[in-house]
């Protein structure tokens, strides 16, 4: 199987204080945080579309992560390349949970020919139950925001992005996570960003995992 690197990866840390905050079960709307950095992506990239798997690529995936707020942002932009990605690709999934973790999504969207489609209602996203582990008697208390997106054309761009906050108290302020540098299928842009407190140290492991203590 073919490992692509085909990427721009910037790995940023800032020095901010820390700060508390609390969480809702309910799935929000809001404008994206004013931490984050706002890149450009260029939706003409077209070098990777004959190697896409399942009918669509990944154009741009971002992941921001912001310590003292307890904030992962995330924005993922996906070209629908052929009618096997309308099925393949039409589908939005966020897992959270909701017993420490707040959801809240900033935009989902379609771009078609240059124009822009709103496609953010709320009304329309699922929240379902992970039944992942009931098979062994395991409920994990994760629930699966889900949109299926309706009238995705061939050629279409569908764009989201969300914030979850919160992290599981059972690590007692400790974050690890993973900042993924080689997929199995193409991907035109990855951008990372991570903003840490001052005082906390910083553990890189391979295959750059990343450790604040």
């Amino acid at each position: 199987m073919k490992l692509y690197l085909y990427l721009f990866v910037t790995l940023t840390t800032f020095l901010f204080s820390t700060s508390v905050f609390s969480q809702s079960e309910k799935i929000t709307v809001t404008k994206e945080p004013v931490w984050i950095t706002k890149n450009t992506i260029d939706y003409s990239k077209k070098l990777l579309d004959k190697d896409a798997a399942d009918g669509y690529i990944d154009i741009s995936l971002e992941k921001q992560v912001y310590l003292a707020e307890q904030s992962e942002y995330i924005r993922r932009s996906k070209k629908i390349i052929s009618q096997a990605g309308v099925q393949n690709g039409s589908e939005i999934s966020v897992s959270f949970d909701p017993s420490y973790e707040q959801l809240t999504f900033h935009s989902i969207r379609i771009i078609r020919n240059g124009e822009t489609l709103d496609r953010l209602q709320l009304s329309k996203i699922k929240t379902l139950h992970q039944e992942k582990e009931l098979s062994s008697f395991i409920y994990n208390g994760l629930l699966d925001a889900v949109l299926i997106m309706d009238d995705v054309r061939q050629g279409d761009i569908i764009e989201y992005s969300y914030t979850v906050k919160g992290f599981n108290p059972i690590f007692k302020n400790k974050f690890a996570s993973e900042f993924h540098l080689d997929y199995a299928v193409p991907v035109y842009e990855i951008y990372y960003k991570l903003i840490v407190p001052q005082q906390r140290k910083i553990v890189t492991t391979h295959p750059f995992r990343i450790i604040i203590l």
